[in-house]
């Protein structure tokens, strides 16, 4: 017990406390498979951590008639305690105390301040060898009989802990000390409507807990969404904007608590156009020998898949999608997939020639074609089990249930941001209401609907993690075909005319992806 680790009076506990204030770090570092692993082993004891177990102490009857005899002393103690830290403390920078843990052993509970205690630069305050070389209150004899405390089974024994408080931190390039410095980083910016720039910010590559850092090799560009940011038709992003939310990137640094990702594994992110970032939302492992600017078509497949997801189509289904840009063209293949009948119904020619590319085994041109009398005779007058609308044009949308037979289903794919339409809904709702109209369903299909990390339990059957998954697993294997989809591939500097070609050249570009590998 704790009580009993310092002798038989736990007062002695609170002076030693107060006389030895270690805020450094205990650090060893191995190489292991070619990789720096550092292990930082924070300790901070002070005068309130043993308060608490003062208070702690009197759950014994032993410790009680020992707390009593020695409670007259205990102020003065606790009063030098106060002194003797805060003195200690003046001289140095402020430093940041990353987590406070709890530890119960016996009649004892002893508080650890635990963590990683740091300049305000990021730099340990004591070299390795140099744990206890600053200790100007601590008693000889003390100060002797610590010294010998170096390993961390030892602090365990002695502080009668079953586990002690770990940070370890796996980073990539270090500085002399240690821990990654800060960096230059580009980034895509719009500062202004329909104004794109290339920026250079400052990056932290140090993670936190739970980062993964990577150095982004392709970014993809989401036409629809990215455009209607650029024109300011997005209420949700202001300017200046950070556009794009797809990136394949070489894992640089992680996190203490990141599992199964290491570093030099190449990952698919939701992060946007910069030349480093640090993965917050997800981070899934591309298959290996998939081409970066191939994998990166992943991030678009995922908002497709949920129309898919959504739906109650079934093997031998009849779909008809509308729009084939990146998202319509990914959702029309993966309902073939499925084992569905698509036909894919779009006005631009170059898109239409895609689709045939990709596999799409109908496609209509709407600009030549009444695309409702080409689905009848498709259908043999019945019309589609499913329809999806990945235009995000409202107008589309209403005349999409006119492609619906009876008892079917209208997925919204696209989204709006904000296009207003001035319409009659009447007949509109009578499809969806009325039998004889076609008790037509409509549903969303926005890809957030569905949680992001896939439920180890098995309660939520899909999530985005397993969607993205199965997306690469299905280009690897050649099966849901990006390669017709890349038109263009750019270098951040040319930022200005990717953007400008989707906007004004759409009958030329479709898929853009941004190749940072040399940035």
């Amino acid at each position: 017990m704790v009580g009993n680790s310092f002798g038989h009076t736990p007062c002695l506990l609170f002076a030693f406390g107060a006389l030895l204030p270690i805020r450094g770090c205990y650090c060893e570092s191995r190489r292991y498979a070619g990789k720096i692993w550092h292990w930082r082993y924070g300790l901070w004891l002070g005068s309130l951590p043993h308060l608490f177990a003062a208070l702690a102490l009197v759950s014994s009857p032993t410790q009680q008639r020992r707390f009593r005899f020695h409670s007259r002393r205990f102020p003065v103690l606790m009063a030098f305690a106060f002194l003797a830290n805060a003195v200690h403390r003046l001289p140095l920078p402020p430093a940041r105390l990353c987590r406070v843990r709890i530890l119960v052993n016996g009649d004892a509970l002893v508080s650890f301040l635990s963590g990683l205690a740091c300049k305000s630069d990021g730099s340990a305050l004591w070299q390795p060898n140099r744990l206890l070389s600053r200790q100007p209150f601590l008693p000889r004899f003390a100060h002797r009989r610590f010294r010998q405390w170096r390993s961390l089974d030892t602090l365990r024994h002695v502080f009668g802990a079953s586990t002690l408080p770990l940070q370890r931190v796996k980073v990539g390039k270090q500085n002399s000390r240690g821990i990654a410095s800060m960096m230059k980083a580009k980034q895509v910016v719009f500062t202004e409507p329909n104004v794109v720039r290339l920026e250079t910010f400052d990056f932290d590559p140090k993670p936190s807990e739970n980062d993964i850092v990577i150095r982004t090799l392709a970014s993809i560009v989401s036409a629809g969404t990215e455009l209607a940011c650029l024109a300011g038709l997005a209420d949700w992003a202001p300017f200046p904007f950070r556009p794009g939310y797809g990136a394949i990137g070489e894992v640089i640094a992680i996190g203490n608590y990141v599992k199964d990702i290491k570093i030099g594994d190449i990952i698919l992110t939701y992060s946007n156009h910069a030349s480093h970032a640090k993965a917050h939302i997800l981070a899934v492992k591309v298959p290996e020998g998939l081409a970066p600017e191939h994998a990166v078509f992943a991030r678009m497949a995922n908002v497709a898949i949920t129309a898919l997801r959504v739906s109650s189509a079934e093997l031998g289904d009849t779909v008809a999608v509308i729009g084939l840009g990146l998202v319509g063209n990914l959702a029309a293949q993966l309902f073939q997939l499925s084992g569905c009948r698509v036909i894919g119904i779009d006005r631009i020619p170059k898109r239409l020639e895609i689709a045939r590319a990709c596999g799409v085994e109908q496609i209509v041109n709407a600009s030549i074609s009444d695309p409702i009398q080409v689905v009848k005779e498709w259908t043999d007058g019945k019309r589609c089990e499913i329809v999806v609308d990945a235009t995000g044009n409202p107008q589309v949308s209403v005349m999409a249930s006119q492609l619906a037979g009876k008892n079917s289903e209208v997925i919204l794919l696209g989204s709006y941001f904000g296009r207003r339409l001035e319409t009659n809904v009447t007949d509109l709702l009578e499809r969806i209401h009325l039998w004889e109209h076609g008790c037509v369903t409509y549903k969303g299909a926005h890809e957030w609907r569905y949680p992001v990390k896939e439920d180890p339990q098995g309660f939520a059957k899909h999530s985005i993690e397993r969607n993205t998954k199965i997306n690469l697993r299905l280009i690897a294997e050649g099966k849901l075909k990006v390669k017709p989809l890349l038109t263009h591939k750019f270098k951040p500097e040319q930022h200005a005319e990717a953007y400008e070609g989707l906007k004004d050249k759409p009958h030329e570009f479709l898929g853009v992806v941004f190749d940072w590998a040399q940035a």
